[in-house]
């Protein structure tokens, strides 16, 4: 996997909108389909996507399965603040 300014972006809107579906909460588990259906991002992209940031500590993957592999995540304080950083 190539991280580059094009995934980086990617990886930075996926983390807002899952911030935005937690309502910044760090307790709410957000639903993988959703997430990806709104930002139309496909399943290998989806996997990398959330790989990267559950091992940059931003998300935790809480569900295995469905159509993009993981089910559900909570965003994490970690990714709460890196979304201040942007």
């Amino acid at each position: 996997m190539i991280i580059g300014d094009d995934f980086s972006k990617r990886a930075r809107e996926l983390l807002i909108e899952i911030a935005n579906q937690a309502d910044n909460d760090t307790s709410i588990l957000v639903q993988v389909d959703q997430v990806c259906e709104k930002l139309e991002i496909g399943r290998k992209e989806a996997k990398n996507l959330f790989d990267f940031l559950e091992v940059k500590g931003f998300i935790s993957i809480q569900n295995i399965g469905g159509a993009y592999l993981y089910s559900s995540v909570f965003i994490t304080n970690k990714g709460l603040d890196k979304i201040r950083d942007y």
